[in-house]
C-alpha cells in the first residue's frame, strides 16, 4: 500500500499529498524563490553629502540675520529712548518759554503801574506847587491890607482851604434823572447804581464812591444834582481827565467847587461872554494853576488831505 508524501511547510497551505507533482514543482520553485527574497537586506552605498556646503552657509546667513535683528533692535531702543528724552526736553523747553512769557507780561504790568504812579506823583507835585503859588499869591494879598482885614481874610482863607481840602474828593453829576419811586432809600439805591455805572463807563479801574447822595429837597418835577464822595483825590482826577472819551449824553461832570470857587468861575464867564459879544474870537476857559482863566483857543491841525481829495486818492 502506498502513503502519501509528508506535508511540507513551504507554500502556503499544509497538504497531506499532492495530486498534481509537475504542477506542484512549479508551486515550490516560486516559494523558494519569494522567500530568498524576503530573507535578502540590501546595504544601500554611502552617499557623499552634497549639501553641507549650503547647510554651512545657510547657518552663517542665520547668524548674520540674528545679529542684524538685534542690532535693530538695539537701535530701535536707543531711538526710542532718545525721542523720549527730546520730547522731555522740549516740554521743558516750552514751559521755560512760558514762564518766561508770563514774566515778562507781569514786567511789563508792572513798569506801566510804576509809569502811573511816577505820572501821579508828578501830578500831585504839580498840584502842590499850584497851591503854594495859589497861596503865596494870598500872602502877597494879605500884606497889603489892614491887621482887622487882615486877620479877617486869613481867617477866610483859612476856610477856604480847608472847604475845598474836604470837597477835592467830590464830584457833582448834572443830567442824570431823578428816580421815581416813593422811598428815599430805594431813590438812594437806584442813584448810586447810576453813578457807578457812570463812573465804570468812563474807567474800569476807577473804585466806586464811598457815599453818593442828591443836592436839594425831593421835587419828582425836578432833577437835582448828584455829589459822589470818594475815598481820595484820584478818582476825581481820573474821572475829569478821562471823561471827554465817553459819550455821556446830558450828563455832565465837574469838581465839586466851593462857593468861592462858583462866583470867580461865573465871573470869569461873564467876561469872556462880554469879550465874546465885542466882537473877540477863539476864546475859551481854562485852568492855570488851579484857576480859570480866558486863553485864545489853538487852531487844531487840519488834515493834509480833504475827505474830497482822500477819495481821490
Amino acid at each position: 500500500m502506498l502513503r502519501s508524501p509528508n506535508g511540507s511547510d513551504i507554500g502556503q497551505r499544509q497538504g497531506g499529498s499532492l495530486t498534481n507533482l509537475s504542477s506542484r514543482g512549479l508551486y515550490v520553485e516560486d516559494n523558494l524563490a519569494n522567500t530568498a527574497e524576503s530573507f535578502i537586506t540590501t546595504r544601500k552605498r554611502k552617499q557623499p553629502e552634497i549639501d553641507t556646503d549650503i547647510k554651512r552657509e545657510i547657518d552663517i546667513l542665520h547668524k548674520k540675520i540674528d545679529k542684524m535683528m538685534n542690532f535693530l533692535t538695539e537701535f530701535t531702543k536707543n531711538q526710542n529712548e532718545s525721542i523720549k528724552k527730546l520730547s522731555e526736553d522740549i516740554l521743558s523747553i516750552k514751559d521755560q518759554m512760558n514762564n518766561m512769557q508770563v514774566t515778562t507780561e507781569n514786567l511789563v504790568q508792572e513798569q506801566y503801574s510804576i509809569k502811573t504812579k511816577l505820572s501821579d506823583l508828578t501830578n500831585s507835585s504839580e498840584n502842590q506847587d499850584k497851591k503854594i503859588i495859589s497861596l503865596e499869591s494870598t500872602i502877597q494879598q494879605l500884606q497889603v491890607t489892614s491887621p482887622q482885614q487882615r486877620t479877617y481874610d486869613s481867617e477866610h482863607i483859612m476856610s477856604e482851604i480847608s472847604e475845598r481840602k474836604s470837597r477835592e474828593n467830590n464830584i457833582i453829576l448834572k443830567g442824570v434823572p431823578e428816580p421815581l419811586l416813593k422811598y428815599h432809600r430805594e431813590r438812594q439805591d437806584s442813584d448810586k447804581c447810576e453813578v457807578i455805572n457812570i463812573v465804570k463807563m468812563i474807567s474800569k479801574d476807577i473804585p466806586e464812591p464811598v457815599n453818593i447822595y442828591r443836592l436839594g429837597k425831593y421835587d419828582a418835577k425836578k432833577c437835582r444834582p448828584i455829589k459822589a464822595i470818594f475815598q481820595n483825590h484820584d478818582p476825581v482826577k481820573s474821572i475829569l481827565r478821562l471823561k471827554r472819551n465817553v459819550q455821556l449824553n446830558d450828563i455832565k461832570i465837574s469838581s465839586d467847587l466851593t462857593p468861592a470857587q462858583q462866583a470867580y468861575f461865573k465871573n470869569v464867564k461873564n467876561q469872556l461872554d462880554l469879550r465874546i459879544n465885542n466882537g473877540e474870537q477863539n476864546l475859551t476857559i481854562k485852568y492855570k494853576n488851579g484857576v480859570p482863566k480866558i486863553v485864545q483857543k489853538h487852531p487844531k491841525k487840519s488834515n493834509p488831505l480833504s475827505p474830497e481829495a482822500r477819495q481821490k486818492c
